[in-house]
């Protein structure tokens, strides 16, 4: 179940989280829900007796021992945010048409543009 929602879920994710602006409520969001689909794979049982709040944090405990720092979907959508914005600042060729429409605006503008998408 965990390799088929990798399969599945993740790419779609990648794809469309790719025009959000990255901010860390909405990195906080991504990451808990991972954890709730990955504690709903996990297919955790409740214990003879257990109190369904105890039930709830151990199993959302063992979902966290599996997602690593490695495979955790915020970090893939910084990595990506991050060498998606080198190869536009590379701009080897000298032509790219990206690579002149980021110098139009400032690294204040994007701040401010960051602040209305919280």
């Amino acid at each position: 179940r965990l390799s088929l929602m990798k399969r599945a879920v993740l790419p779609i994710l990648l794809y469309k989280a790719s025009p959000w602006p990255v901010s860390k409520s909405r990195l906080d969001d991504i990451d808990r829900q991972q954890r709730i689909m990955v504690a709903s794979a996990l297919r955790e049982r409740i214990q003879a007796g257990e109190p369904a709040a105890d039930f709830v944090r151990r199993r959302r405990r063992t979902a966290k021992k599996h997602i690593t720092d490695q495979i955790r979907w915020s970090s893939m959508i910084c990595r990506k945010a991050i060498s998606f914005d080198d190869h536009i600042q590379r701009n080897s060729s000298k032509r790219l048409w990206s690579a002149s429409l980021a110098c139009v605006r400032d690294e204040n503008w994007l701040a401010q543009m960051r602040l209305l998408w919280p």
